[in-house]
């Protein structure tokens, strides 16, 4: 099933959403980029997460977040903002914006992902 929905996707998605802002996807070039984005923000994620550093797993939700954000900002020209997540909050870095558990305005699914942030802590 899985197999089947990679194959069908190009043909089905036209549009990706990111920060309330819609983008026309070019399946090639955007697929391939988000491919080499998730990979590579994977890696540092791991990376920074393996190391048995004090507080090892938020900072690689940070490093992860923040290489997928900043890899998000180049392959789509700018179109996206840049923003760091540290589990519990996040800094939108385009807009100056923090967000965290229980801010009014929080969708419950955007406070549900805060509360699975703060277990890392």
């Amino acid at each position: 099933m899985g197999l089947i929905w990679v194959e069908l996707l190009p043909m089905k998605a036209n549009l990706i959403r990111q920060n309330g802002i819609t983008i026309p996807v070019k399946p090639g070039g955007y697929m391939l980029g988000g491919a080499v984005v998730g990979g590579l923000s994977g890696y540092v994620g791991g990376t920074i997460a393996t190391s048995e550093i004090p507080f090892a797993n938020t900072l690689g939700i940070a490093g992860a977040s923040l290489t997928n954000s900043v890899g998000m900002y180049i392959y789509t020209g700018g179109q996206t903002d840049i923003s760091g997540s540290l589990g519990v909050a996040s800094y939108n870095f385009s807009t100056g914006d923090w967000g965290y558990l229980g801010k009014k305005g929080n969708s419950t699914l955007a406070n549900i992902g805060y509360g699975f942030g703060a277990w890392q802590i």
